[in-house]
C-alpha cells in the first residue's frame, strides 16, 4: 500500500485489513523491490505463496461439497486460531463460518442475515449471538498461537493487539477455507 498520508490510524487500519507493508511517497524503487522480494520469501517460507501450477489452480463447484466436509475444515480453522471449543461463541462461529463458506456469494451480512439465522436455530437473540462470538474471538486472540493464526490473519504475529471484528473474523476464515477447498468463486 502506498500513500502520501502518514496517519497512525490509517496505518493501523491498513494493517488490520491485511497490509504487509506501508510506504510513504515519495519512495525509492530499489527499496520497494527489496521489500516485495522479502515479503514473497517470507510467505514462501511459511507456505503461503500462491501455487503456480495448473493442477493447483483447478477449482470445484460449491455444490460438490458436503456440509460435513466444510464443517471439518471450519473445526480445524477454529482450532488453528485457538478458539476454545467449550465457549458458546465457538458453536455460533462454527455455524456462521460454515454458512458463509457454503454461501453462493461467499459472504453473508452479519447483522442483517447471519446473526438472526443463527439466533433462530439456537432459539436466542441476534444480540446474544453477536456477544458470544465477540467473546470467543477475544478469548482466542488473547491466547492464540501466533504461527497458526498468521495462516489466516497476515498481521496476527506482529500486531497482537489488533483484534478483528466479528465480520472480519468470519469472512477471513471463510475465505481461507474456500481457498483451501478450491471452491469456485461467483
Amino acid at each position: 500500500w502506498s500513500s502520501d498520508v502518514c496517519s497512525s490510524d490509517l496505518i493501523r487500519k491498513a494493517i488490520a485489513l491485511g497490509a504487509e507493508f506501508y510506504i510513504i511517497k515519495p519512495f525509492d524503487l530499489m527499496t520497494l523491490g527489496k521489500r516485495i522480494r522479502q515479503i514473497y520469501l517470507d510467505a514462501r517460507q511459511t507456505g503461503e505463496a500462491a501455487a503456480t501450477s495448473l493442477e493447483n489452480r483447478v477449482t470445484r463447484p460449491l455444490a460438490s461439497l458436503s456440509r460435513e466436509e466444510v464443517e471439518a475444515e471450519v473445526i480445524t480453522a477454529l482450532r488453528d486460531v485457538s478458539v476454545p471449543p467449550h465457549l458458546t461463541g465457538y458453536q455460533f462461529l462454527k455455524r456462521g463460518i460454515t454458512s458463509t463458506v457454503m454461501s453462493e456469494k461467499g459472504f453473508i451480512p452479519a447483522t442483517k442475515e447471519l446473526y438472526p439465522s443463527i439466533a433462530e436455530e439456537y432459539n436466542t437473540t441476534p444480540g446474544k449471538i453477536e456477544r458470544a462470538i465477540r467473546g470467543a474471538i477475544q478469548k482466542a486472540w488473547a491466547r492464540k498461537d501466533q504461527t497458526n493464526a498468521s495462516q489466516y490473519f497476515a498481521y496476527a504475529g506482529k500486531y497482537k493487539s489488533i483484534k478483528p471484528t466479528n465480520s472480519e473474523f468470519i469472512a477471513t476464515v471463510a475465505a481461507k477455507i474456500r481457498q483451501r477447498l478450491k471452491i469456485e468463486t461467483a
